[in-house]
This record gives C-alpha cells, structure tokens and sequence, in this order.
C-alpha cells in the first residue's frame, strides 16, 4: 500500500449548479480531496465562488466558457439561465410554483441548452484536463458528463435528494398532469 502523502495525486473537477441541495453535498468530498494535496476545481457559476474556494478548490465560472452566456444572450447569475432562456425562446410554458414544473420545458430544449454548453464545457475540460468528474446527474449539468465521456474522463454522479421517495413525488408534482397522470396531492 502507498503512504497517502507519496500517493499520486489526481485533478478533479466538479460540476454542480449553485442550488444549495444540489451543490452543498459536493463541499465535505472537495474539501476532503484538497485536503489531501489533490487538485480540485469547480465548474460553476460565480455567486458560489467564495463557497468554492472555501474548500480549497480553485473556481472556474462557467460564464467564461459558455458563450450563450458570456455574450448576454442569457443570464450569468443564473443556474437556469441557459435552459430558462431556450423556453423563453421556444414559446414554452412552465406551469405551477413546484421548481418540478420546469422539468418537462427544460426537457424538450435540453439538446438545444447541450449544443449552447458542450463546446465550453470542452474547452474548460480541456484546459483542467481532469483525471476524474463529479457531477450533478440532473438536466442542468449534463454537459458535463458529455464532456467527460468525449474525453474519456471517468465520471462520478452525487445525486442529493430529500429523502427515499423524495425525487418520485417532485417530479410527479412537476409533470404528472403534463404526462397525461394526475399529479400527486
């Protein structure tokens, strides 16, 4: 076995969008790599920055690689900002409070938000070169795993969700009735 401190050392990135469920469990495993003289870097956007760095981690906004967003043509300051934007666009009606009634509009523009991220998603990857990802496997972040897969990144998903049944009943909530199925009460 080699001693931790004569263990190679890895670069690792971190995809997450900046939504406190979604992001926040992602800190302890950054914090705890850097710890250990491992390099970490964070994929996100810049109201997280000073969370970001907290860890130890060095911060990469994602306004700097994405186009769509760097140009204005969406918001910077949001971790929606792409996606809202295309429904914006595309005439497309979220329905409801529930964040969940995004799901299916987010989901019909998300090859069109993949095509806007993937190039700077590339370029921030190539730029790293990260010897493994962790990211956020919802909507928001696939480009990410594109991204790796394309550079044969292995890739780690930290899914957080309230609880057994928690993901079930929010997107029923979101889209049950959007797919033809009640939505749960």
């Amino acid at each position: 076995m080699v001693a931790a401190d004569t263990a190679p050392k890895c670069r690792i990135a971190f995809a997450f969008v900046p939504m406190a469920g979604h992001m926040n469990p992602s800190f302890p495993v950054a914090r705890l790599l850097a710890s250990m003289g491992h390099e970490v870097h964070y994929f996100t956007h810049e109201v997280v920055k000073k969370a970001v760095e907290s860890t130890g981690a060095v911060f990469h906004s994602i306004a700097d690689y994405h186009s769509a967003v760097s140009d204005g043509r969406f918001a910077a300051d949001s971790p929606i900002g792409i996606f809202s934007g295309l429904v914006e666009e595309h005439g497309l009606k979220p329905t409801g409070s529930n964040t969940g009634h995004a799901v299916l509009p987010f989901s019909m523009v998300s090859n069109v938000a993949l095509e806007l991220q993937l190039p700077g998603t590339l370029r921030f990857f190539d730029e790293v070169k990260p010897d493994v990802l962790f990211y956020d496997p919802m909507i928001l972040c696939r480009d990410s795993l594109f991204a790796a897969r394309l550079r044969g990144v292995p890739a780690v998903s930290l899914l957080t969700v309230a609880g057994p049944g928690g993901y079930a009943d929010h997107m029923t909530a979101g889209v049950g009735e959007e797919a033809g199925r009640p939505a749960a009460p």
